[in-house]
């Protein structure tokens, strides 16, 4: 939070020059912008930004981040872009965007709004990520033949030594062909997902009745499972992020499963992921596709906080 002795000030000015000390290093692009969500203007960007976009800062400041859209970027997430921002309610979504020589990028970004101390919005800041090597990577992997991404991935899961790059997927790989052909698609099985949901709960059921360590162990790989089957839905990669890292902690932390909150929480969270899969795709009955996304996502981190704390414990 900025100091309360700066902000008694409402001075945006002084926001803006914390924020550039704080951000103008960040390896993630960094745009901070005016309140106005129908007509919003950059008031500052960071190098990483400018080297993401081929904009110069001059080019980006007094802009509209519109600047950055094109033909593919997703009208689904620039309309649910503008209705959380209305609400002053951070966001969280991934897109192609466009940079200056009109090249598309995949990027993930998250923004979050400012207030002054009497609660008036100041301006949002947005942390953008460009996802643009690994999306194209993870493709090319889903095309081969000759290599099980899936298998790549789960050592990769289950080590601890740091979060996910395109170096170490390579590694992986080279360390383990020949392997199977990977079963991630881009054109997503629903029906797969679905049976992957019902041994889900099968699972559940045998470890809340049976304390089946096997059970446990299968539950694990099949959230992975899951998590791999959505990754390509861009709408949803908030869903599949935190489908892998609570798989993750689950199978760092595998002894928590023997607490039977932690499993009546994650019975809860497959009978809203089941939900979520039957309204939103296979029944096609929802006239909001985004409105499972919050109680999915914010169960998935509530466990994980709970597992975690477990551990400390």
């Amino acid at each position: 939070m900025f100091n309360s002795n700066l902000l008694q000030s409402n001075s945006l000015d002084s926001i803006l020059e914390v924020a550039k000390s704080l951000f103008y290093f960040s390896f993630d692009g960094v745009v901070i912008t005016s309140p106005d969500v129908s007509n919003p203007k950059i008031l500052f960007t960071n190098p990483a930004m400018t080297r993401l976009t081929g904009y110069s800062e001059q080019e980006l400041i007094d802009n509209t981040p519109r600047i950055l859209q094109g033909p593919k970027t997703s009208s689904l997430i620039k309309q649910r872009l503008k209705e959380t921002l209305s609400k002053g309610s951070p966001f969280h979504g991934s897109t192609v965007n466009y940079c200056k020589k009109g090249l598309e990028y995949f990027v993930e970004w998250k923004i979050s709004p400012v207030y002054d101390s009497a609660g008036q919005l100041l301006c949002f800041i947005s942390i953008q990520r460009d996802l643009s090597s690994i999306k194209h990577f993870f493709e090319k992997l889903a095309k081969s033949e000759s290599i099980n991404f899936k298998h790549a991935l789960n050592k990769i899961l289950e080590s601890k030594s740091g979060p996910l790059t395109k170096d170490k997927l390579e590694l992986n790989i080279q360390e383990n062909q020949p392997l199977k052909q990977t079963s991630l698609k881009r054109n997503i099985d629903f029906t797969e997902l679905s049976s992957i949901l019902t041994d889900c709960d099968t699972n559940l059921e045998l470890a809340l009745h049976s304390n089946s360590a096997c059970s446990l162990v299968n539950l694990t790989t099949e959230l992975k499972d899951l998590a791999y089957g959505i990754f390509h839905l861009e709408q949803f990669q908030a869903i599949s992020d935190a489908l892998l890292r609570l798989a993750d902690s689950l199978s760092q932390n595998n002894f928590a499963l023997n607490e039977r909150f932690i499993l009546e929480s994650l019975s809860a969270l497959i009978h809203d992921l089941s939900q979520w899969l039957n309204v939103i795709f296979i029944n096609k009955t929802s006239t909001n596709i985004h409105q499972f996304d919050d109680s999915i996502i914010s169960t998935a981190k509530q466990l994980i906080f709970f597992i975690e704390s477990s551990t400390q414990d």
